[in-house]
């Protein structure tokens, strides 16, 4: 016979109950090259166990948020890692350093103003070549001095490290002429990390022994976040960039509109120039070459032939937009501007197409063109031409 049991009901309000307890939160970015191990490190937090896949990882493409609540000693610390995109592709589809800046940008406007600690990460077996230097470089300018206090450098890939290879590495980085700026700059430590194969972590001895080394490690992080002093994120160069391209948004959002007008006003000006032709056919076969309808197509015909020469310049002026959004804040009004100018444009020549149409109608339709004189004395001469 079996034995029931007495199970709480979680909707139960009354049989539940609740306790509070104080958190601190951080927020920590992440930032360096491809493939360089960022997403593996996050993954070793969460599980000191885990080891990566054998075949390659394509990289982080957009910025990752992992939320953790962790508990040191007995007290809570919520950390926000954000791993980012990354930097100083070599590969035929590279994306600019630009990205991580705008990253960066990015997560002022989410409100993520203040950050505990920023991580370039660097890969302890090849280090840093040239391109990635000149990288890191740009990066720690664009961060600015206020930042840097709480900028560490991670250097990954040092699963087989001991302590003397950790302090032998960061020697030879502080003395190395291409890299001790850099190693100066960042006043929030060297941390190291590093993941085992599968092989190497069926391997007991190895295994225990990694395991001890990266809880040292985490926990060393975990120390470091824990005791600094948030700081801003919005400095005044984020804020400029920041600013740039919230009127960036705007301007590629008014450029494709006008890029998709100018299609549209391109084939209007195709078909209007068509009804042109059909007009001078029907001026050719018209006899009374003195009454008030054939004069008005005349003077109709030849202005239309001016018509698509004034979209000249404006065409020409839209490839140069994308490089011109770097350099200009104002370009926000100049594309808005343009569309505005572009969007008069289409409604004219829609205009003058209704126009060319009536008088291919009149000649069509009616008996008798003077009936056209009639109606237009009958309506005061209300219709105008360009």
């Amino acid at each position: 016979m079996s034995q029931s049991k007495n199970i709480k009901n979680p909707n139960n309000i009354e049989e539940s109950s609740f306790t509070c307890h104080p958190v601190s939160s951080s927020n920590v970015i992440i930032i360096g090259d491809s493939r360089s191990g960022k997403t593996t490190f996050m993954k070793l937090i969460q599980d000191i166990n885990y080891t990566p896949s054998i075949h390659v990882y394509r990289g982080t493409e957009h910025p990752e948020s992992s939320s953790m609540l962790i508990s040191i000693n007995g007290e809570f610390m919520y950390v926000n890692f954000i791993d980012t995109p990354g930097m100083y592709e070599e590969s035929s589809n590279k994306r600019s350093n630009m990205t991580i800046q705008e990253t960066i940008t990015s997560f002022v406007k989410k409100d993520i103003t203040k950050v505990s600690m920023i991580l370039l990460t660097v890969n302890g077996r090849s280090g840093l070549n040239a391109l990635q230097t000149k990288s890191v470089r740009e990066t720690i300018r664009f961060l600015g001095k206020s930042l840097l206090t709480n900028t560490g450098i991670l250097i990954t890939h040092c699963e087989n490290f001991s302590n003397k290879d950790e302090a032998e590495w960061i020697n030879q980085f502080q003395n190395n002429s291409n890299t001790q700026l850099i190693g100066k700059a960042c006043k929030g430590g060297f941390f190291f990390t590093g993941a085992l194969d599968k092989v190497s972590y069926d391997n007991v001895g190895i295994r225990d022994q990694f395991i001890k080394k990266q809880k040292y490690r985490i926990m060393k992080l975990l120390m470091q976040i824990k005791q600094s002093i948030p700081a801003q994120l919005m400095n005044e160069q984020i804020s400029s960039m920041m600013s740039m391209l919230s009127h960036s948004e705007a301007t590629v959002s008014f450029d494709l509109k006008s890029k998709q007008l100018i299609h549209e006003i391109n084939e209007n000006v195709s078909a209007l120039q068509n009804r042109r032709v059909n007009i001078s056919s029907m001026l050719e076969q018209l006899s009374n070459k003195d009454s008030k309808f054939y004069k008005d197509s005349i003077v109709f015909r030849d202005e239309l032939g001016v018509v698509g020469s004034t979209m000249t310049d404006e065409t020409k002026s839209i490839p140069s937009t994308e490089e011109d959004i770097r350099k200009y804040q104002q370009l926000e009004q100049v594309s808005r501007d343009r569309y505005t100018r572009l969007l008069g444009k289409n409604d004219e020549i829609i205009r003058l197409m209704n126009r060319a149409q009536e008088l291919l109608d009149a000649h069509l339709l009616l008996d008798n063109v003077e009936d056209y004189n009639l109606r237009s004395a009958d309506e005061g001469q209300n219709n105008t031409t360009i």
